[in-house]
């Protein structure tokens, strides 16, 4: 008779975390960043990538050419690299909470 017994293993469960970047983007002249271009970054750095979204800012933006947009791209990944991803220039999304926007953006359609 084989008796197998196991043992709890410790599958250390991860936690995600959505991180932002600006695309870069200047109206009337630059689109920036596409999100499969910071995907892409984001991949060849190590960071495992769950999903992808585009986002705005909350807020205004003064609609003049060559102004800046609040045009974001959002990837959620494993939280065990927000460090490089913040060192690769993203931000948590929760830096965004205000008390007057209590997400501090909307999601849009990628362009």
């Amino acid at each position: 008779m084989l008796l197998v017994i196991l043992a709890g293993c410790a599958i250390k469960q991860f936690k995600e975390i959505t991180v932002y970047k600006t695309k870069g983007s200047v109206q009337c002249e630059s689109s920036g960043m596409s999100i499969s271009e910071s995907e892409v970054q984001l991949h060849n750095s190590g960071v495992e990538v769950f999903s992808s979204k585009c986002g705005v800012l909350d807020g205004g933006f003064a609609q003049i050419c060559g102004g800046k947009t609040g045009d974001i791209l959002l990837h959620t990944i494993n939280s065990r690299y927000e460090n490089l991803a913040v060192a690769m220039g993203y931000q948590p999304v929760s830096a965004l909470v205000s008390e007057e926007s209590l997400k501090g953006f909307s999601l849009v359609e990628c362009q």
